[in-house]
């Protein structure tokens, strides 16, 4: 009967994980700008954590677990792709109908220029509104470190935008 028991647990466990998916999709595009290439991501992710979970380890925060994996696999393929001299794929953009949408171009543009680590703190807290203390987590850093580099993060942006003095990111 404990045998059962325990792939009950599992499952259940496994669907904590896929709970997720959605979440990982849309950080997953945030990078890679490519839907094929955010897919490819997200499903590595799972694979990963899903063979983490069969070798025995328990992940405590499932949310913080999957960001994490799924951003250091990028960050991989990434390396990978410039030891082996590759371009990365930009897919065409349909071009902005109204004004707004132009801004946000400018920004995703923008934040594309960013080093990773402030493109993702800028991510995952003002898109994905995840908050100071789970981001803390996933990264392994303190509170703090989060606050003074979210705020250079905003500031290289407000930089690059041209919007220098005004807080508009806040």
């Amino acid at each position: 009967m404990q045998m059962v028991h325990s792939a009950r647990d599992t499952a259940c466990e496994d669907r904590r994980l896929l709970d997720h998916q959605n979440l990982l999709y849309r950080y997953a595009m945030s990078l890679t700008r490519a839907q094929a290439q955010a897919d490819d991501l997200v499903q590595e992710t799972f694979i990963r954590a899903l063979q983490a979970r069969a070798k025995g380890r328990e992940i405590e925060n499932p949310k913080a677990y999957l960001m994490r994996l799924l951003h250091n696999l990028h960050i991989d393929g990434i390396r990978v792709g410039k030891r082996a001299g590759e371009a990365p794929e930009i897919e065409e953009a349909v071009p902005p109908a109204q004004e707004m949408q132009m801004t946000l171009q400018e920004v995703l543009a923008a934040l594309d220029t960013l080093p990773e680590t402030q493109k993702h703190l800028l991510w995952q807290i003002g898109v994905e509104g995840m908050s100071y203390a789970d981001l803390a987590e996933e990264l392994d850093l303190p509170e703090g470190t989060i606050t003074s580099r979210l705020s250079r993060a905003r500031s290289a942006l407000r930089s690059r935008l041209g919007w220098d003095g005004q807080r508009v990111l806040s």
